[in-house]
């Protein structure tokens, strides 16, 4: 089924692609502060998209509810989380947190230029901090959920952990024996 249209998913493609970009290059020259105001620009196309779209790219469906993300998150907690076409609540509160965070990479690096803060390296740990906020390296693992349409039809709740892998010690060869390696 499809939700999103072809408007928010280039966006969304789009931000992703700026936000790799700049967190790979992170030197701050020309280049960086352009892709980076190029990612805020892409927030701000993607809310004026929402003024005027509908469905599930529409203002509507972007609305953050305490008492709905409450009352879903118990319903997670329980197993019974239900499912949702577009952002469940608690994503929904994702989106908005890395859309902020967007804008104030692009502010504190915008600020980072100004004669006003030359000097002062506050600016610059402040744009650090929340780019390591946006992207950062972190030994873990995630916890996933989904539910899809089993054989029967009912719906098939699967779990599972996403784990970080570091690929400096990956073995690609098909005969290895080292503990991270093909199967």
């Amino acid at each position: 089924v499809p939700v999103w249209d072809a408007i928010v998913r280039l966006c969304h493609a789009a931000l992703a692609t700026a936000c790799i970009f700049d967190w790979i290059r992170d030197d701050g020259d020309r280049l960086h502060r352009a892709v980076g105001y190029g990612a805020a620009t892409i927030v701000a196309l993607r809310l004026a998209w929402a003024c005027v779209a509908r469905g599930h790219a529409g203002i509507r469906s972007l609305r953050l509810s305490p008492k709905k993300t409450m009352t879903y998150a118990a319903a997670v907690a329980r197993g019974r989380g239900p499912r949702h076409l577009g952002h469940d609540p608690l994503g929904l509160w994702m989106v908005w947190f890395l859309w902020i965070l967007v804008i104030l990479l692009a502010l504190t690096g915008w600020m980072s230029q100004l004669d006003a803060f030359w000097g002062d390296d506050d600016v610059i740990a402040v744009h650090e901090a929340l780019a390591d906020g946006l992207l950062q390296d972190h030994a873990g693992a995630v916890l996933v959920e989904r539910q899809i349409d089993g054989p029967d039809g009912q719906p098939l709740r699967r779990r599972g952990l996403m784990l970080e892998l570091d690929l400096e010690h990956y073995d690609f060869r098909p005969s290895s024996t080292s503990l991270i390696r093909p199967t």
